[in-house]
Protein backbone atom coordinates (compact mmCIF):
# COMPACT_ATOMS: atom_id res chain seq x y z
CA UNK A 1 0.00 0.00 0.00
CA UNK A 2 1.18 3.51 -0.78
CA UNK A 3 1.64 6.02 2.04
CA UNK A 4 0.75 8.92 -0.21
CA UNK A 5 -1.64 9.67 -3.05
CA UNK A 6 0.04 9.17 -6.40
CA UNK A 7 -1.16 11.07 -9.45
CA UNK A 8 -1.48 8.73 -12.44
CA UNK A 9 -2.89 11.25 -14.90
CA UNK A 10 -0.40 10.48 -17.65
CA UNK A 11 1.09 7.32 -19.12
CA UNK A 12 4.54 8.49 -17.98
CA UNK A 13 3.29 8.68 -14.38
CA UNK A 14 1.86 5.18 -14.59
CA UNK A 15 5.00 3.75 -16.14
CA UNK A 16 7.18 5.20 -13.40
CA UNK A 17 4.96 3.89 -10.59
CA UNK A 18 3.70 0.59 -11.97
CA UNK A 19 6.46 -0.67 -14.24
CA UNK A 20 9.85 -1.79 -13.00
CA UNK A 21 12.75 0.08 -14.61
CA UNK A 22 14.46 -1.77 -17.44
CA UNK A 23 17.87 -1.39 -19.00
CA UNK A 24 16.82 -2.21 -22.55
CA UNK A 25 15.25 0.79 -24.25
CA UNK A 26 13.64 -1.31 -27.00
CA UNK A 27 11.87 -3.51 -24.44
CA UNK A 28 10.76 -0.35 -22.63
CA UNK A 29 8.89 0.66 -25.80
CA UNK A 30 6.96 -2.63 -25.78
CA UNK A 31 6.30 -2.28 -22.05
CA UNK A 32 4.94 1.25 -22.50
CA UNK A 33 2.65 0.09 -25.31
CA UNK A 34 1.46 -2.85 -23.23
CA UNK A 35 0.78 -0.67 -20.21
CA UNK A 36 -1.02 1.85 -22.42
CA UNK A 37 -3.38 -0.86 -23.70
CA UNK A 38 -4.01 -2.13 -20.16
CA UNK A 39 -4.82 1.42 -19.02
CA UNK A 40 -7.26 1.75 -21.95
CA UNK A 41 -8.90 -1.53 -20.91
CA UNK A 42 -9.20 -0.23 -17.34
CA UNK A 43 -10.69 3.04 -18.63
CA UNK A 44 -13.22 1.15 -20.75
CA UNK A 45 -12.08 2.51 -24.11
CA UNK A 46 -10.80 -0.95 -25.12
CA UNK A 47 -12.49 -4.24 -24.25
CA UNK A 48 -10.73 -7.55 -23.68
CA UNK A 49 -13.36 -9.06 -25.97
CA UNK A 50 -12.62 -6.72 -28.89
CA UNK A 51 -11.81 -8.86 -31.92
CA UNK A 52 -8.45 -8.81 -33.68
CA UNK A 53 -7.32 -10.21 -37.01
CA UNK A 54 -6.89 -13.97 -37.00
CA UNK A 55 -9.87 -14.68 -34.78
CA UNK A 56 -8.25 -13.60 -31.53
CA UNK A 57 -9.24 -10.91 -29.06
CA UNK A 58 -7.47 -8.11 -27.23
CA UNK A 59 -7.53 -10.32 -24.15
CA UNK A 60 -5.80 -13.14 -26.06
CA UNK A 61 -3.12 -10.71 -27.25
CA UNK A 62 -2.48 -9.34 -23.77
CA UNK A 63 -2.27 -12.84 -22.29
CA UNK A 64 0.22 -13.92 -24.94
CA UNK A 65 2.40 -10.85 -24.40
CA UNK A 66 2.36 -11.22 -20.62
CA UNK A 67 3.39 -14.88 -20.96
CA UNK A 68 6.21 -13.92 -23.33
CA UNK A 69 7.42 -11.17 -20.98
CA UNK A 70 7.58 -13.64 -18.08
CA UNK A 71 9.52 -16.22 -20.09
CA UNK A 72 13.23 -15.82 -19.39
CA UNK A 73 14.04 -17.15 -22.87
CA UNK A 74 12.03 -14.50 -24.72
CA UNK A 75 14.07 -12.46 -27.19
CA UNK A 76 13.50 -9.12 -28.94
CA UNK A 77 12.44 -11.01 -32.04
CA UNK A 78 9.78 -12.81 -30.01
CA UNK A 79 8.40 -9.52 -28.69
CA UNK A 80 8.69 -7.73 -32.04
CA UNK A 81 5.72 -9.67 -33.42
CA UNK A 82 3.54 -8.10 -30.75
CA UNK A 83 4.61 -4.50 -31.36
CA UNK A 84 2.39 -3.88 -34.39
CA UNK A 85 -0.57 -5.63 -32.74
CA UNK A 86 -0.26 -3.35 -29.69
CA UNK A 87 -0.01 -0.31 -31.94
CA UNK A 88 -3.18 -1.37 -33.78
CA UNK A 89 -5.11 -1.75 -30.52
CA UNK A 90 -3.86 1.62 -29.27
CA UNK A 91 -4.91 3.30 -32.52
CA UNK A 92 -8.52 2.15 -32.00
CA UNK A 93 -9.20 4.25 -28.95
Amino acid sequence: MFDEVIDLTTLDDAVQVLWAPKHDEWVDVIDRQLLGVWLNVAAGSVSLEDPLAGGTTVGDLLSAIEAARLDAGTTRADLKEYKSALEAVSARR
